[in-house]
């Protein structure tokens, strides 16, 4: 994607989650913004997509308590975290569709979902080995194994990298 133009403020303090280390916000590579706005709520969300205008376009899934939306670079699918009683776990949501899948299965934190480009795989952050955050990766595609990225014996990722 190519940036044209000169910088455009869309939404004024933007929310920062400094539990979960992230800004509410994310693109797809034809420009399709979503981002937080009004706080950031632990129960009630509801993912939705809206036009330029602030004119409501559709839901995506069911309200509940999601966080952490990721589109696909490709537009298909949204990654969220879902938490749960004994963690938190990815799903997706295919917007052609309309359903949702939970993606990790594991009773640790799942979060931080970042896609890769073909939007064939996603890699994110679990503390499933005892705490510290490692990098996981799997495909978004099929049901598969989280596959070990990298592992140092440090949380990632950090605020700011």
């Amino acid at each position: 994607m190519q940036r044209t133009g000169e910088a455009v403020p869309i939404v004024d303090n933007l929310p920062i989650d400094s539990t979960n280390e992230y800004a509410p916000v994310s693109i797809s590579q034809s420009g399709i913004l979503v981002y937080t706005s009004g706080g950031l709520a632990r129960s009630g969300t509801q993912f939705a997509w809206y036009d330029r205008g602030e004119k409501l376009l559709d839901t995506v899934g069911a309200p509940g308590r999601d966080l952490v939306p990721a589109i696909s670079p490709d537009g298909n699918l949204v990654s969220f975290m879902r938490p749960a009683s004994s963690g938190a776990d990815l799903w997706l949501w295919d917007v052609k569709r309309r359903f949702e899948r939970r993606l990790t299965t594991d009773p640790s934190v799942n979060r931080m979902a970042v896609w890769s480009p073909q939007s064939d795989r996603i890699v994110f952050a679990s503390n499933r080995t005892g705490g510290v955050f490692d990098l996981y990766q799997r495909t978004a595609s099929a049901p598969g194994k989280d596959e070990l990225l990298y592992a140092d014996g440090k949380n990632k990722p950090k605020s700011g990298s």
